[in-house]
């Protein structure tokens, strides 16, 4: 069963309808994924719809679609040193935790979350965009 680290821009594709809805939520109810994140993706969704003026139940019906790990204080050293200038400090931080969990891939469609990921080593999947979904390897 592959483990799919989850960022933001894909979960919230679970709440609001966007492009490759339909497909993200095809992922997650996938019984052959792990669907995983960190606790960040809480704090990330709650203001996402709260911004949104969608109702609080709304992230929080998400959410119980992924396990999520806790942000250990090292993490935040980890995630400054991903080696991307370009790569936001909340991103990089969904970045290094998709390393420690162990996750087969992350599942995002941020770019510069994909460059990053390509820097790690750690392939990326999106649903709806890859031919099938099937994971998108980027190089370094």
């Amino acid at each position: 069963m592959p483990r799919c680290y989850f960022d933001t821009s894909a979960a919230m594709k679970l709440i609001r309808t966007e492009d490759y809805s339909a497909d993200v939520k095809r992922w997650v109810s996938d019984p052959e994924v792990d669907a995983v994140s960190s606790s960040l993706l809480e704090a990330e969704l709650r203001r996402s719809v709260m911004r949104w003026g969608i109702p609080q139940e709304e992230a929080t019906k998400t959410l119980a679609n992924f396990e999520l790990y806790a942000v250990p204080d090292w993490e935040f050293k980890a995630a400054g040193l991903i080696p991307i200038p370009g790569l936001r400090a909340l991103d990089a931080l969904h970045v290094a935790a998709a390393v420690r969990v162990q996750a087969d891939a992350l599942v995002t469609y941020d770019e510069r979350m994909i460059e990053a990921a390509a820097a790690m080593g750690l392939p990326v999947i999106q649903p709806g965009v890859d031919d099938g979904g099937d994971v998108r390897r980027v190089s370094a």
